[in-house]
């Protein structure tokens, strides 16, 4: 009860509705503030735990820099963690199981490596907490499988339209994915995914 939390997000969307849900539940010492992740504006050395979760997959280039920004916000003790996934082997059954979705999730994969992102950022999760120059607590993965929503769509089906813009899709290739989408839309749903989860420590 005496804790502070600080949010931080790159979307000024995402931190109004987050605002909003603070406030709901009445929670005085939870702030939600804009920023990037390797430029919070939070002050450095003024922090017991930072995470960071599912954001260096899609920062292409600045894997480092953000990991490096956050060990500074540490006091001496104070953990960061990463948490992140390799998007490789991330499966949704029965989507898996259809070829136009599995062609788009291809499309997704080579689109966002086109663009620097690390489409296998779980990984390193370890070796960028080591460079950051935190001492390395643990390193570890689990294999996560859970049913979600039917009909729920993929992140690769949010980028479409990124992806038409950049020349890696086409409106028809759109029209035929909804196809497929609605195609497996009434069936059960599995999610699969390996994620992994490293812990670095600020040396006192």
């Amino acid at each position: 009860p005496a804790g502070r939390v600080t949010a931080v997000d790159a979307d000024p969307e995402a931190v109004a509705a987050a605002t909003a849900l603070v406030a709901a539940a009445g929670l005085a010492n939870v702030a939600v503030r804009e920023g990037r992740a390797d430029a919070t504006g939070l002050e450095a050395g003024s922090l017991d735990v930072v995470m960071l979760r599912h954001v260096l997959a899609h920062n292409g280039g600045a894997e480092d820099a953000i990991v490096v920004h956050l060990a500074t916000l540490l006091r001496p003790g104070g953990c960061l963690y990463l948490v992140d996934a390799d998007l490789t082997a991330i499966r949704v059954i029965p989507e898996a199981e259809h070829p136009d979705l599995v062609e788009l999730q291809e499309r997704y994969l080579a689109f966002r490596a086109a663009s620097g992102d690390d489409n296998t950022a779980g990984l390193r999760l370890a070796e960028r907490v080591v460079r950051a120059g935190l001492e390395l607590v643990e390193f570890r993965g689990r294999y996560v499988i859970r049913g979600v929503s039917p009909g729920l769509r993929s992140p690769a089906w949010a980028a479409r339209e990124a992806m038409v813009a950049a020349g890696m899709a086409t409106a028809e290739d759109l029209r035929r994915w909804d196809r497929a989408f609605q195609a497996t839309a009434r069936r059960p749903a599995t999610f699969f995914a390996p994620m992994f989860t490293a812990i670095g420590r600020r040396p006192t």
